[in-house]
């Protein structure tokens, strides 16, 4: 995995010096639910005859701590604890005795103070807290008013104590200010005067609920409205909001489908002397990336990432530049914004949301890890003196069942959603459709599984829930020239792939083609091991194309491979390998590789030649990962 995919994940990144010299006793870092976290071990200064440097992880209720690491200080090798080795990603610069660490996917249980060891002695100055931020969000768009209502009833307070609602910026590096504070003796919050913004505040329930309303919101708005205790600076859990200001157009797709975007130079905010570019985010991402850019002659250069996928085309007269992203991936949803000088310009861009397609099946639900899920329970027997609805989950490689939730039909008051799902699931039931509607938040692939409604014990109707993950691979090989009447060969297998360990076995695996100019791609082969291990073709039947394959269960042996002979122009295109695998503990992941081939005129005297992908290697990090270039 490249340094510049993984940088890409950042919600914040904090620079830890671990010199034994340092000054610092404690750091505090802050991470959004489900984000990745990021720091760097800088062990250049160490001076100690100890051959070995650890970190260690003890949750703020335990007293018990676990190794998450160990780096070998002669050849600076990382070595990661079983427990965290799905989730751990290592990036060694020996040079500078540098270790990059990601904590992939962090959730409550990752909370918790850190700590570190050289040889068999603490480093006294190297500990840091890591705070999870599970916050409800709000979005707006530019000028609204939005209001924000803080419920302090469940919050225990001990004696003399305050409550301080700060603010958070959407940055690498999430630095806080203090916008109010609340205190037990005053009805009224005190507003920091050097906040910078007009804040209107209405206490009821004798101080226990504060509603909070900023006028006029502004893209610098975005950001963390989190409470903490004043005297002991403690965030306080599940206590504020995260607030997101849009002011890009949206548009939405299906996945392996086109993007077009429209980018009018013209616009008042743009300079018509300076380049612009246009960089992309990622969903839930804070790092840009740059796509394009486009100078003031409306000459397009698009960046090494995406020019296998990119065209664009310019209309002088309206200084409009249309560009089309072909082959959207899932992991191409987030936000393209105009940028001049390294600033944003507002109103300029768009906020890109890819889809998987819907079932035709109405009781199957398709949705992407950290999205919402909306499940609707149309009920059959419900009568009269029906006093329960029970809605239980099973997880798709389980026979185990738990309860979601429970509602009294008598009573709606008196329904609830249990421990595990409360801060997840929100419901409504409609009594005269006998529907209820479940709407699950930031699923992950452990909600994959089948939803069951009971009426009182009978059980009465199910929903299938899909988790997908997004592509955690796609690498794009140099363009393969070909000439017409020569013969190539695709090869789609584990070494290719780069399976990680926990892979248990592979579902499917696919071969698709996307022709020149074509929206979509098609598929060509499929294989699937674990089903009737039989290959499915779908080639042209006039045409001297060979599809093969080979394996069982292990992904060690799966092989599928297609030799294409005697080419013409309309082989061109991009040819994908796809597979799924299953994983011991994360479940699903999505695997796909792009070879892209262009075919030339006939040789003139030249014997045809067979070109073929199963040398080719993509480039390497030292973490073993692929780099990412689409």
């Amino acid at each position: 995995m490249s340094l510049q995919y993984v940088v890409s994940q950042l919600i914040i990144m904090t620079f830890f010096s671990y010199a034994i010299s340092s000054s610092v006793n404690f750091t505090s870092a802050w991470v959004k639910l489900h984000y990745n976290f990021t720091f760097t071990m800088n062990l250049k200064h160490l001076n100690s005859d100890a051959n070995a440097y650890y970190l260690e992880f003890m949750r703020a209720s335990s007293k018990e701590s676990t190794s998450v690491l160990e780096v070998d200080l002669t050849h600076l090798q990382v070595g990661v604890s079983e427990r965290y080795m799905p989730r751990i990603l290592t990036m060694s610069y020996n040079s500078m005795r540098m270790v990059k660490t990601t904590l992939t996917d962090c959730t409550h249980s990752d909370a918790g103070l850190y700590f570190c060891f050289l040889g068999r002695n603490q480093v006294p100055d190297c500990k840091f807290r890591l705070y999870i931020l599970d916050l409800d969000a709000i979005t707006s768009t530019l000028g609204k008013d939005i209001k924000m209502t803080f419920d302090f009833s469940k919050i225990s307070m001990p004696k003399k104590e305050s409550i301080s609602i700060m603010y958070g910026n959407m940055a690498e590096v999430i630095s806080w200010r203090e916008m109010l504070v609340v205190r037990k003796d005053s009805i009224k919050p005190s507003v920091n005067p050097n906040f910078g913004r007009d804040i209107h505040t209405i206490h009821e329930q004798g101080g226990s609920i504060l509603h909070v309303t900023l006028t006029d919101v502004m893209p610098e708005d975005s950001g963390f409205y989190a409470c903490f205790f004043v005297q002991s600076k403690e965030m306080i859990n599940y206590c504020g909001f995260e607030l997101i200001i849009l002011d890009l157009k949206g548009i939405s797709v299906l996945e392996d489908n086109n993007a077009v975007m429209f980018f009018y130079l013209n616009s008042m905010n743009i300079s018509k002397d300076l380049n612009l570019s246009i960089a992309f985010k990622q969903e839930e991402h804070y790092t840009f990336t740059d796509m394009l850019s486009i100078s003031p002659d409306l000459s397009v250069e698009v960046s090494e990432a995406f020019r296998s996928r990119v065209t664009s085309h310019k209309k002088e007269y309206e200084r409009l530049v249309i560009v089309t992203l072909s082959h959207v991936l899932l992991a191409d949803g987030g936000d393209y914004r105009c940028l001049q000088n390294g600033q944003k310009i507002p109103f300029c861009g768009y906020k890109l949301t890819v889809h998987v397609e819907e079932s035709q099946d109405s009781n199957q639900v398709n949705t992407l890890e950290n999205r919402d899920a909306e499940m609707v329970f149309r009920i059959s027997q419900l009568v009269e003196n029906t006093s329960k609805v029970i809605i239980e989950f099973q997880h798709s490689s389980t026979e185990n069942t738990q309860r979601v939730l429970t509602i009294n039909v008598s009573d709606i008051k008196k329904s609830y959603v249990e421990t595990k799902y409360y801060r997840r699931v929100t419901y409504k039931f409609e009594q005269t459709t006998r529907a209820v509607t479940v709407r699950l938040k930031k699923v992950t692939l452990a909600d994959d599984g089948v939803y069951k409604c009971y009426v009182e014990a009978t059980l009465d109707c199910v929903q299938k829930l899909n988790v997908f993950a997004p592509r955690i691979k796609h690498v794009v090989h140099k363009p393969w020239n070909i000439h017409e009447g020569e013969s190539f060969q695709v090869t789609c297998d584990k070494s290719r792939f780069r399976y990680p360990a926990d892979v248990i076995n592979v579902i499917d695996m696919s071969l698709r083609k996307q022709s020149l100019g074509q929206p979509t791609f098609n598929i060509i082969a499929s294989y699937k091991p674990n089903a009737k291990k039989e290959l499915t073709f779908h080639g042209p039947t006039n045409r001297t194309w060979i599809p093969s394959y080979s394996g069982g269960s292990d992904p060690n042996t799966i092989s599928l491979t297609l030799n294409i002979t005697g080419v013409i122009a309309e082989d061109a295109g991009e040819y994908e390998c796809d597979s799924f695998a299953s994983t011991k503990d994360r479940g699903r992941i999505h695997y796909s590789l792009i070879s892209w081939v262009t075919v030339k005129p006939k040789r003139a005297t030249e014997a045809p030649q067979q070109a073929t992908n199963a040398p080719e290697k993509p480039e390497e990090n030292t973490d073993g990962e692929s780099n990412r270039t689409s």
